[in-house]
This record gives structure tokens, C-alpha cells and sequence, in this order.
């Protein structure tokens, strides 16, 4: 487990995104990112990140050993802090559930948090999961979804549309409880000439 600011010293992820629109000149990215800064608003997921494809090329981000573990081996990468936002019943399937959920979320994204946002937004990006596994290697209650959990993920390869990604996800104390891969279809439109998404709703 890397060394990270705890989550307590960090901005919700909502929060961020607003103090990053307000010093974003470029219109396009300030509303892409305040439309996430409400879907962060909404969502039942507490999200405190490090890293991630917003603030990864801003100086903080830079200058985090979080970020350098894995940019050292060529790799680009994802660290936030998650838990669920209310308190979840001692059931070990919901906590599995929860889980399971978050660790979409986040993955893909890996395998793009190096690409400016704007220049990967400009080029009509469509993606989707194309396979997900997870391995669970702590029982629970060593662990629950409604306490702080550190997601790493990073990204190895991403050529021909298809993005690989791995992530770790660990206790507060450095213990590992996940690792999940994930393959994605990441195509831009600009490579096959599609068009923009303006001129699609005329038709």
C-alpha cells in the first residue's frame, strides 16, 4: 500500500472538481467537470481522492509518492480514499456488494489519467467494460465498506481500443482485501471519423 495523505486531510470529490472548475479556462472542461462534480454529489459512495484523471497533472499530484509508484514503471494511476456514506448492516454481502460496485468505478479511468482530459474529450470517446474479476483475499469483518478503503489502480497497457487495468483495494492499516482486472473498450471517435455528437442529435 503506498503512503497517501489520510482522508480526513482531503476534499470530497465533488468539492475538488468545484475548486478545479473555478480555476479551468477552457468552458468545454469546466462544464464536462462540473456534470461529475454533481454525479459525485449524488452518489451513495463517499470519494476522497489523491489521484486521479482530474488533479493528475496538477503540482500536488505530482509531487505524491502515490503517484510516482507506479508512473516509475510507465504506468499511469488512480488513489482515492472510498467508504460507503451511511452506515451498512453487518451483512457480509452487502459489504462484498459494495465492493464489488466501487471497483468499477475508478478502473477503466486508469488507463487514461495520463491523457489531458480536454484532448480526451475533444476526441468523442466511447467505452464501455468488457470483462471485470475480482479476487477477495480478507474475510470479512477484518474489513467493512462503510470504513475508509485505498483503491490503487493502474494501467499497463491501452492501444487498439482496449484498456487493461488493475487495481488493490486496502484497509486503513495496509492490509490488501481486493484485487480486480478489468479490459475496456475505449474508442475515440476522431479515429473513425464519427460524428461529433452535435451534429448526431440533428439526425
Amino acid at each position: 500500500m503506498p503512503q497517501v495523505p489520510a482522508p480526513e486531510t482531503l476534499l470530497q470529490a465533488e468539492q475538488q472538481l468545484k475548486e478545479l472548475v473555478a480555476e479551468q479556462e477552457n468552458g468545454t472542461l469546466k462544464t464536462l467537470m462540473g456534470k461529475f462534480a454533481i454525479s459525485y454529489s449524488q452518489n451513495q459512495i463517499e470519494v476522497r481522492p489523491v489521484v486521479n484523471q482530474w488533479n493528475y497533472h496538477s503540482r500536488t499530484a505530482v509531487a505524491l509518492d502515490a503517484k510516482q509508484t507506479t508512473a516509475d514503471f510507465g504506468m499511469p494511476s488512480n488513489v482515492i480514499w472510498f467508504r460507503a456514506a451511511n452506515r451498512l448492516p453487518d451483512d457480509e454481502f452487502v459489504h462484498h456488494a459494495v465492493l464489488a460496485y466501487q471497483s468499477d468505478a475508478n478502473l477503466l479511468a486508469a488507463c487514461r489519467s495520463a491523457v489531458d482530459p480536454l484532448k480526451f474529450f475533444q476526441a468523442r470517446p466511447m467505452s464501455a467494460s468488457l470483462d471485470h474479476a475480482m479476487w477477495f483475499h480478507l474475510p470479512f469483518p477484518r474489513w467493512r465498506a462503510d470504513e475508509w478503503l485505498l483503491y490503487v489502480t493502474y494501467s499497463p497497457r491501452l492501444t487498439g481500443a482496449r484498456g487493461l487495468a488493475t487495481g488493490h483495494i486496502y484497509t486503513r492499516e495496509g492490509l490488501l482485501v481486493v484485487s480486480c482486472t478489468q479490459e475496456g473498450l475505449i474508442r475515440l471517435g476522431t479515429d473513425k471519423d464519427m460524428p461529433s455528437p452535435s451534429s448526431c442529435s440533428k439526425l
